[in-house]
């Protein structure tokens, strides 16, 4: 059996949201108790690695000795000076990369591409700056590697990308990378099993095709808004530069994943939002782009 903790979009950022680095030990914490193989973020980890050593030292070389891994998100580079910074600080050799542990295949995509409307051709999102309008894809290379991946392993394979697959509503080449998903387990049943993904801090677990979608939502952030969260205390929103423009969970959120053959069990966590405020009781909208509605939780299930 494969046991992991998964988590996404920490945003750990000193002068812009107030969420300091001692989440990550409860987080931690948690993946030692449920004897975790290995723990891992869907992406936005922090804004700036290279200035953040105390989270991801406190990450990568974890006081358990938990093996920990990561997904390049649309914020990683934002105050960055370079992306190979960014995959150094954070051990990794390539920003899209598989590992094979205990028996199942861990697949590592980038979606961090957008289409330049001047040579209308896929570029990385630039170093010091937010993402890109028509962001959030996979470029033709991942997605001929991503299908050599699959069919050249002998495991079962877990994708993980920061942008969804689940619909074009996410990353624009879903359809293409369900019908490589749908091939491989057309060939193989149970070829591939699952696809985690954070980006939207949004809570959401379905099964489609054959495979388990799990949208992991935000550790703290779980909505951001440009307008004022009044109900915080004065002090909290002044902590740091976008604090009042958030709603936060009171504890970090994360998940335990079991899979056990073709059995996958995901158990979640359940908080509330830090001093009552909700995005509900400010009036701010229900949904997102996929219907969704801001939750300080993560849901559990079995399939």
């Amino acid at each position: 059996m494969l046991t992991f903790c998964v988590f996404s979009d920490y945003h750990y950022w000193k002068t812009h949201y107030p969420q300091s680095a001692d989440g990550l030990q409860a987080i931690l914490a948690r993946a030692d108790t449920e004897h975790a193989d290995f723990i891992i973020h869907c992406g936005d980890f922090c804004h700036n690695a290279p200035e953040a050593p105390e989270l991801v030292k406190a990450y990568t070389d974890n006081p358990y000795h938990i093996p920990a891994f990561g997904v390049i998100g649309n914020h990683e580079v934002e105050a960055a000076d370079d992306l190979n910074d960014v995959l150094r600080v954070y051990g990794m050799q390539h920003q899209f990369e598989y590992r094979d542990i205990k028996g199942y295949r861990l697949i590592i995509l980038d979606t961090n591409y957008f289409v330049d409307p001047d040579s209308e051709e896929l570029l990385h999102n630039p170093p010091r700056s937010h993402s890109r309008p028509n962001g959030d894809h996979l470029t033709p290379e991942q997605l001929a590697w991503l299908e050599r991946t699959i069919e050249d392993s002998t495991y079962p394979c877990i994708l993980f990308s920061h942008a969804t697959f689940e619909s074009a509503v996410g990353c624009p080449e879903a359809e293409t990378v369900r019908e490589i998903l749908g091939r491989a387990n057309e060939k193989t049943p149970g070829k591939v099993l699952m696809c985690l993904n954070g980006h939207y801090h949004r809570n959401s677990i379905a099964k489609a095709d054959g495979i388990v979608w799990f949208d992991v939502n935000a550790v703290y952030n779980v909505e951001w808004q440009p307008k004022e969260n009044t109900l915080l205390p004065e002090g909290f929103r002044s902590s740091a530069r976008m604090a009042k423009n958030c709603c936060y969970s009171r504890d970090p959120l994360c998940a335990i994943v079991r899979v056990d053959g073709a059995h996958i069990t995901i158990e979640g966590m359940e908080s509330e939002f830090l001093y009552g405020a909700s995005p509900e009781k400010l009036g701010w909208p229900d949904c997102n782009r996929f219907g969704r509605r801001a939750e300080a939780r993560i849901s559990s299930a079995e399939f």
